[in-house]
């Protein structure tokens, strides 16, 4: 009897702070900028050096040795995906690269068949956004890809990536400010790339997010940290380093 309360107590604890965003914010915060060690006061003047993610599919160029997240330093709730996530972090500015295995997010219904034929078809994927650099916003990815009949298994892909993004936002309770498709390997990874900022104000975030239908894989780039390093010439650096392959 003595046990069954114990567990009915810590039930009633964990109930009471997975409903209680406040107290969660707080232990996340703390975390982050109290307990979550950092690499270096300042990363933004070390030489960089390529990362290949161990038996994945992309690589960036991280200023010095990535790790795995502590706790309150991860991009997003990785207990929820089957994931390998590195980053690096200053008192400033953290840098992610994430590799998230989504077959239950529609991927694995993809009818891909491979070489010039799956290239073809993830091509089809140029937004106008994309190439005007203006940013979508009265229509979002997946209205942009219907209202302009694109391939259906390449708009299942992109669906991907905005579920994804669609949740993030929710547990996050973060403000996009800008979302724009965006394409890598000249069209063969397709996705988003979204800028704004988390509940608090002064933590912005700018992410790139492609999808690989292929492998049924979604690869995240991106940094979080103060407005001024985040929009600076180190962040942008790092974010257009990503390299993808199947």
């Amino acid at each position: 009897m003595k046990y069954v309360l114990i567990l009915i107590a810590i039930g009633a604890l964990f109930y009471y702070c997975f409903n209680n965003h406040y107290l969660i914010d707080a232990v996340m915060k703390s975390a982050k900028f109290v307990g979550a060690p950092v690499d270096a006061d300042n990363l933004e003047k070390r030489p960089v050096k390529p990362y290949a993610i161990p038996k994945g599919h992309c690589k960036a160029y991280f200023p010095g040795d990535p790790h795995a997240p502590n706790i309150g330093q991860e991009l997003f709730a990785t207990f929820l995906y089957s994931s390998t996530n590195e980053m690096m972090a200053d008192n400033e500015m953290n840098y992610y690269l994430s590799e998230i295995s989504v077959p239950s997010m529609g991927l694995a219904t993809l009818n891909f068949s491979g070489g010039d034929n799956l290239k073809s078809k993830l091509a089809n994927i140029n937004y106008s956004g994309l190439q005007s650099g203006t940013s979508f916003s009265t229509m979002g990815n997946n209205e942009a890809t219907q209202a302009n009949n694109f391939q259906s298994d390449a708009v299942k892909a992109q669906t991907a990536v905005d579920n994804f993004v669609n949740d993030w936002v929710k547990d996050k309770r973060a403000t996009i400010e800008s979302r724009m498709g965006a394409s890598l390997n000249g069209g063969r990874f397709n996705g988003l790339e979204i800028l704004g900022h988390l509940k608090d104000a002064d933590e912005r975030f700018h992410l790139k997010l492609f999808c690989d239908p292929r492998n049924q894989i979604i690869i995240i780039i991106g940094v979080v940290g103060h407005a001024k390093r985040v929009a600076g010439s180190g962040a942008n650096k790092f974010l257009r380093s990503l390299e993808m392959w199947q």
